[in-house]
């Protein structure tokens, strides 16, 4: 006898997470901001290949100084964009290499540079990302 009934089927899906960008003051941060000195870099990615996340380092002077006044906040969002761009581009020419032969390798310098001006250009294109408010006069 043959089982005719619906059968249903599961499927995997593989859905793409974007990176999540947190600075260490926020709760969500798996590191308190403590944990950090103002000599480390701005951005932290030693939770990207864990869990997607890039940590923003509020003791670092420059994310400090731009981040306190409301004045600079267009500054800031551009600095935060662009050293997050700056990590991206890292692990993916990293990921990138990692696949080429070590004697067919490309000039990793060239390929950083590449993926780095492609994501900034692709983030300045995105018209649902703006770093900036526009007042409407």
């Amino acid at each position: 006898m043959i089982d005719e009934s619906p059968v249903e089927l599961q499927t995997k899906t593989n859905t793409n997470r974007g990176v999540n960008v947190i600075m260490t003051d926020d709760p969500k941060s798996p590191d308190p901001a403590e944990l950090h000195s103002e000599f480390e870099d701005p951005v932290l990615d030693k939770y990207l290949k864990s869990d997607g996340i890039v940590l923003v380092n509020v003791n670092n002077p420059i994310i400090e100084k731009y981040r306190s006044k409301k004045q600079f906040q267009n500054r800031f969002n551009e600095n935060v964009a662009n050293y997050v761009l700056l990590i991206v581009a890292q692990y993916q020419t990293q990921k990138e290499l990692e696949l080429q032969s070590p004697d067919q390798r490309e000039d990793s310098l060239f390929n950083f540079r590449r993926k780095y001006f492609n994501l900034q250009r692709d983030l300045r294109e995105d018209v649902e990302i703006n770093y900036f408010e526009f007042d409407e006069d």
